[in-house]
């Protein structure tokens, strides 16, 4: 199986765009804690339980997404980062995560071609075009 890139644990500036509420920062810091150990198991029910309280916030969903891919599960990865584009509004940068996280999910599942488009997704919001 191809390396799996792992994702800095700490948020992007762009994303906070609100700031989460206190029990879903905690969560969100107990997931963050649990991935450094190497208990992907015990992140991704952290971010799950966070989810519950915040279902429409696009930073769970990624950081679900990513975790999910460091776990093999290239398919679930690959929905929960497009789940996470469909909230994430104008937060560039979260974006461009989310279509890394596709392109490694993609690449996965033997889809070259599609990995290739979701680059090509990553680099057009970097060069600031809409995507």
């Amino acid at each position: 199986m191809p390396a799996i890139a792992r994702a800095p644990v700490e948020e992007t500036p762009a994303a906070a765009q609100q700031p989460p509420l206190p029990a879903v920062a905690a969560l969100t810091q107990d997931a963050d804690r649990h991935r450094r150990a190497g208990d992907l198991d015990a992140a991704a029910a952290s971010l799950e339980r966070g989810l519950r309280i915040a279902p429409r916030d696009p930073r769970l969903w990624q950081r679900l997404a990513q975790v999910r891919l460091e776990q093999g599960d290239a398919r679930q990865a690959e929905e929960l980062a497009r789940r996470s584009l469909g909230l994430s509004g104008a937060n560039t940068a979260l974006r461009i995560r989310n279509w890394e996280i596709v392109a490694q999910a993609r690449r996965l599942q033997g889809d070259g071609e599609g990995a290739r488009r979701a680059l090509e997704r990553a680099r057009g919001l970097r060069s600031g075009e809409t995507g």
